[in-house]
């Protein structure tokens, strides 16, 4: 409890930091489904939407179904949803998709239909946008690009005062 309550500060500080700075104009907020990040936005950025990251709702089905031999099939399908060509397909996709699995995985089909318009809120920004707005992917490649950058660089003995 403490630690989440330590990270959800964080999250809203550094956040708070970032509008302090001058960050404007944003026009969607993508993360896991961690509660810290969501809450700090929503105070910092309430009229900013959120959107669940495609990649990490997927990746909470893959663990929820388990090793299973239908577990790829079932979740490259569940992928398809998140690459339809408007908002209304994706709906119609994500419940075709929930009717033909229901019967074999239901906590599975579940996990993924909770909530599902929170991981489609992409479609409200332009097309040629989508692909790196639905999932932190991006971003959590360059962090990780810049962690190796600077760890490499290591830290020098200045001699001088």
């Amino acid at each position: 409890m403490i630690a989440s309550r330590l990270r959800r500060e964080a999250c809203r500080e550094l956040l708070w930091d970032l509008r302090k700075r001058g960050l404007e104009g944003v026009e969607l907020i993508v993360s896991d489904e961690g509660s810290a990040i969501r809450s700090a936005a929503g105070e910092v950025f309430p009229e900013v939407p959120w959107q669940h990251c495609t990649f990490h709702r997927l990746q909470t089905l893959w663990r929820v179904v388990g090793n299973k031999p239908h577990r790829l099939e079932k979740v490259k399908e569940a992928s398809d949803i998140f690459r339809c060509p408007t908002k209304l397909a994706a709906v119609d996709q994500a419940c075709k998709w929930a009717g033909q699995w229901r019967h074999l995985e239901l906590w599975a089909v579940q996990q993924v239909m909770n909530d599902i318009d929170d991981s489609l809120m992409f479609y409200s920004l332009p097309e040629d946008w989508w692909r790196k707005v639905r999932t932190s992917n991006y971003l959590e490649r360059l962090i990780r690009t810049l962690r190796m950058r600077l760890d490499n660089m290591g830290t020098h003995y200045n001699a001088q005062p």
